[in-house]
């Protein structure tokens, strides 16, 4: 069962994404200055108490604005209305209810999907006189909280998981979850008919075909795997039917279900805005990926043809320049084979586990090699370090002053890191902590 989905839904300026942050236990942006990465609805894996979900935060909404902005914001809240099991909607007590507040309660209540009301920022107030104040607004009971510390989130989150659907606790039936990922018609249901053997999915030359998130499972050399096959991201001006929004949600969801992400490129085509875009959110949410270069029997080929493709598709895929590029062809079966041993290696590596003398091994002859920098003449220590968690390699690096560690000198670690630990084809997170020098 697909992991189930909570959408926070308020009109702006409401905490939407400060309860976004706290509910995931990291201040997570909203917008960055990355290029190449879709900040219209930031979806994430969270967990509360054990019970694993996907958390969506979403933009203000603003209904009845006729401005372009207000209109793809709406749009994105929409989608995330229709693929959520449950929606948070908040409320701000010190602005009191607002007219927006009632408009957005009624399109929740015609969305037939379960809702709680949650009244943000009490701290400091007298929460039994907020709870009278918004009385007779909406249904059930009112949640008073103050996301930015933490008041009320626990009564909150307890409602929420019981009215969430079953889901996510079969994921490790499968020893692999594969997620196949990329543009309409780039042969993404191909590839997962050509895989399973059968035409379990609908092949058409109309693009977005496929509307829904397929999900099966095979066996390969042993192994249980489970593929999904998602509808083809469009971009954003083709998306306004509510099914195709409501397709894109459950492609995100699968992307970071998947242990694995294939992200199909049609060769005739190449890389355009989709792929960056999903290669950004795939690397943003530190997802491994494949990339696979379709239809390679359909172009004309040259002694370096192979090469100049490579090559062009890692610049345009900069964001993901450690996942490995495979080129096949659905149709005829070539090196699909090849592809899904990629796609284990990957898989393994994405998940594996080094003991922490081996990382602070290569931590000491990263430092001897090239120490950082000093700042106001001192120089950072770094202490010593340790691999926290797989799926994705997270290592946490303890130092004196980690705030004087500039970017570069992070990317040089992890550069380290992934050579010296075996992880050249996933994501690392590289986490720094301060440590007294003192304390070890």
């Amino acid at each position: 069962m697909p992991l189930p989905v909570i959408a926070i839904v308020g009109r702006p300026n409401v905490g939407k994404s400060t309860l976004f942050n706290y509910l995931l236990g990291e201040a997570r942006a909203i917008v960055e200055d990355q290029p190449g990465v879709t900040r219209d609805r930031h979806v994430a894996r969270a967990r509360w108490e054990e019970r694993p979900f996907l958390l969506v935060d979403t933009g203000g909404l603003v209904l009845g604005d006729t401005d372009l902005l207000s209109r793809e914001i709406g749009a994105q809240v929409r989608a995330a209305i229709d693929g959520a099991d449950l929606i948070i909607h908040l409320l701000d007590c010190r602005a009191g209810i607002h007219p927006m507040d009632a408009e957005i309660a009624g399109l929740l209540r015609r969305a037939d999907t379960p809702t709680l009301t949650a009244i943000n920022k009490v701290d400091g107030v007298n929460e039994a006189q907020v709870v009278a104040d918004f009385a007779g607004f909406g249904a059930g009971e009112l949640f008073p909280v103050a996301a930015l510390h933490g008041n009320g989130i626990r009564k909150l989150m307890a409602a929420a998981s019981a009215l969430l659907p079953a889901g996510g606790g079969d994921e490790r039936l499968a020893d692999l979850s594969i997620a196949v990922v990329g543009r309409p018609n780039a042969g993404k249901s191909s590839l997962v008919n050509a895989l399973l053997n059968e035409e379990r999915v609908v092949v058409s030359p109309v693009p977005g075909t496929t509307r829904d998130s397929v999900d099966a499972r095979f066996n390969w050399h042993g192994h249980r795997l489970r593929i999904i096959d998602t509808a083809g991201l469009r971009r954003k001006r083709s998306t306004r039917e509510g099914v195709e929004r409501y397709s894109v949600v459950r492609s995100l969801r699968a992307m970071l279900e998947a242990d694995v992400s294939i992200l199909m490129v049609d060769a005739e085509v190449g890389c355009r805005e989709q792929e960056a875009k999903i290669a950004g959110y795939l690397h943003e949410h530190q997802r491994a990926s494949v990339v696979a270069v379709n239809k390679w029997d359909r172009i004309d080929k040259s002694p370096t043809t192979f090469e100049d493709t490579i090559e062009k598709v890692r610049r345009q895929l900069q964001f993901i320049d450690y996942a490995p590029i495979v080129t096949v062809s659905v149709t005829t079966k070539q090196r699909i084979h090849k592809l899904l041993e990629t796609v284990w290696t990957v898989g393994e590596e994405y998940r594996k586990r080094i003991e922490t003398a081996l990382v602070n091994k290569v931590l000491q002859a990263a430092v001897d090699a090239h120490p950082p920098r000093r700042v106001h003449g001192r120089r950072p220590r770094l202490l010593y370090a340790s691999q926290t968690s797989a799926a994705p390699p997270t290592i946490v690096l303890f130092c004196s002053r980690p705030e004087e560690i500039h970017f570069s000198y992070r990317r040089y670690l992890l550069n380290r890191f992934r050579e010296g630990l075996g992880f050249q084809h996933t994501p690392i997170r590289l986490v720094l902590r301060r440590r007294d020098e003192g304390r070890k």
